[in-house]
């Protein structure tokens, strides 16, 4: 009941289910993809292939990997492909040689696979900056045999602010340069389909803009946490999950 209640306050949030994509890397759970299908929430986000795989068994729609491939997981995100035919997914590259390594290693898979270009919007972590590299690296994805330019990955993990106010104003760049790179692309005549934007502390700040395309992807809000609620109690989850132990010894 609590994991229900935080999936269906999360949509409120949304407004709409196309809207969000939650990552599935809190939970890791069959049942709650279940759920959120039964609910309408058909696509999900998640960081390994593993978590992929986990989705598509359950019965998950589409598949967004959020973390560029590299090495064996091109391989095995082709083989996923071929295993769970009525599933949908989606990679990021950040990139060219992991393009060109996707490209190569869907030959043959028999359809083709969209491609978000991942941006580095300020948490340094992954992604390609917001410029004229990145703009080339989606003209080469739209060139590249097998693949599909299927919008820009935004993630801002860095802004956990503990006001909603401070948060907002760290945002204001993130939005100024996701989508002032996606213009310059539909400027150029080339889709940009969806922007997959934000993470639990920043969700509602993204869900509430109206920019076409925004998909949302928070992911604690299905089990919540002490952390997030400690830090951030006006976010409007509960915590779902609990550990039951026992303590053995008190040495000290």
């Amino acid at each position: 009941g609590l994991v229900a209640r935080n999936i269906d306050t999360m949509l409120s949030v949304a407004r709409d289910p196309a809207r969000v994509r939650p990552h599935v890397k809190t939970h890791k759970m069959p049942a709650i993809i279940r759920m959120s299908e039964a609910r309408g929430i058909t696509r999900h986000k998640c960081a390994t292939i593993a978590e992929a795989e986990m989705v598509a068994a359950a019965g998950g729609t589409d598949v967004l990997l959020a973390y560029p491939l590299v090495g064996p997981n091109v391989a095995r995100l082709a083989a996923l492909m071929k295993a769970f035919p009525d599933t949908i997914f989606r990679a990021t590259v950040d990139e060219p040689a992991a393009a060109r390594a996707l490209s190569e290693a869907i030959h043959g898979v028999g359809r083709t696979l969209p491609v978000l270009v991942d941006l580095d919007v300020g948490m340094g972590r992954t992604g390609i900056a917001p410029g004229d590299g990145a703009v080339e690296l989606y003209e080469l994805i739209d060139r590249l045999p097998g693949l599909l330019p299927d919008g820009l990955s935004a993630y801002d993990g860095h802004n956990h602010e503990f006001t909603m106010k401070d948060r907002a104003a760290l945002t204001e760049p993130v939005k100024e340069l996701t989508f002032g790179l996606r213009d310059r692309l539909l400027a150029r005549g080339l889709p940009v389909p969806r922007l997959v934007m934000g993470g639990t502390p920043t969700f509602a700040l993204y869900a509430a803009l109206d920019e076409p395309g925004i998909e949302c992807s928070p992911g604690t809000v299905t089990l919540h946490d002490v952390g997030y609620a400690n830090r951030h109690p006006e976010l409007p989850y509960t915590i779902a999950a609990a550990v039951l132990t026992r303590v053995i010894s008190r040495p000290r």
